[in-house]
């Protein structure tokens, strides 16, 4: 996330009309998500916030090839039923999550 507010509200001015001041944000925050994205593969947007007085840009990275490599048994917790031990529900599953789409 990133303050463009003196970015966009420098494109403007007094003597502007409301359609003149909402084209000329509009094309400066299209000129925004274009710089931003043109060399990666992040999606940006950019928000007004209190009333157009201030301008966020967002970065957003979508993974599209999402893929479930193994799934638990059903049993990974155990629920009781052993008088002398984990008579308590635990958790005794392992998981991973590796960034970046590596391992370690």
């Amino acid at each position: 996330m990133e303050d463009v507010t003196e970015r966009i509200l420098a494109v403007v001015n007094d003597e502007m009309t409301e359609v003149e001041r909402a084209q000329a944000i509009d094309a400066e925050m299209k000129a925004i998500k274009t710089e931003a994205t043109e060399d990666n593969s992040y999606i940006c947007k950019v928000k007004s916030f209190y009333e157009g007085n201030e301008f966020y840009m967002f970065m957003y990275e979508r993974f599209s090839d999402i893929r479930l490599v193994g799934a638990p048994p059903s049993s990974v917790g155990k629920y009781g039923g052993d008088t002398d031990n984990w008579m308590w529900p635990r958790h005794t599953g392992d998981f991973s999550i590796f960034p970046n789409l590596r391992c370690a």
